[in-house]
């Protein structure tokens, strides 16, 4: 999952100057950190996977990244216990940031 997110998001940000990180693109991080911790919550609430992926932007690098972000969250492991799947989601957003950011300032 870390390797899908990792590569498209390093594409897109590879586009951007070269120098330290801009507002836009820490705002950016945060809205695919949002967008990860909402498309878990819909696996839980049950949205399949097509319905998901038809409501994303078609801003080409956007839309890229969003498909791989709603991908990996539908391969997370399935959590029984409500508690478990907050936490998920809310581990899953972390996770996304982390890798945005980490993209950002390489």
């Amino acid at each position: 999952m870390k390797i899908t997110i990792t590569a498209i998001i390093l594409g897109l940000l590879l586009a951007a100057p070269a120098h330290a990180q801009t507002s836009e693109q820490v705002d950016a991080c945060a809205s695919f950190g949002e967008l990860a911790e909402q498309a878990v919550s819909a696996r839980y609430s049950g949205v399949s996977l097509t319905q998901a992926l038809s409501v994303i932007s078609d801003d080409e690098p956007i839309r890229e990244i969003a498909v791989a972000i709603i991908r990996d969250a539908y391969r997370l492991h399935r959590m029984r216990a409500e508690a478990n799947q907050i936490e998920q989601a809310a581990e899953f957003r972390s996770e996304v940031e982390i890798v945005c950011l980490d993209e950002i300032t390489r």
